[in-house]
């Protein structure tokens, strides 16, 4: 990768463009070829958010897979107990957030993805 001598960005599949900040000034700053932003802690928080919602997915499979077929006497209660307080606490954010999920364009689709993942769906809709 080359730098930029005049602009002071770097030069590969990135192209410089301008971004409006909160005051409505314009600054160069880095997008990749999709128009995303491309920082290092907005890639960190993508990262561990999709690590966390498929570490929730796996909780709920295992959970599901409990209900169906029981895993045994140490396994059994605690997983049980672990996903209804969870089912719980997911519905009532799902009551608390009603409103702003209604506007989304799905929003039975929306409700359902805070039903499963909570607070970590909940954060991606900033």
């Amino acid at each position: 990768m080359q730098r930029g001598r005049d602009l002071g960005v770097q030069l590969s599949n990135q192209r410089a463009v301008p971004i409006e900040s909160a005051d409505g000034s314009h600054r160069a700053g880095r997008q990749t070829a999709t128009g995303l932003p491309n920082t290092q802690a907005e890639l960190c928080t993508l990262n561990i958010g999709s690590f966390a919602k498929g570490a929730v997915a796996m909780f709920w499979l295992m959970a599901v897979l409990n209900l169906l077929f029981p895993f045994g006497r140490p396994l059994q209660g605690p997983i049980s107990l672990i996903a209804g307080v969870m089912l719980l606490v997911h519905i009532a954010e799902v009551l608390l957030y009603n409103r702003r999920l209604a506007v989304r364009p799905l929003p039975w689709l929306e409700r359902l993805q805070v039903l499963l993942f909570g607070v970590l769906h909940l954060r991606s809709l900033r």
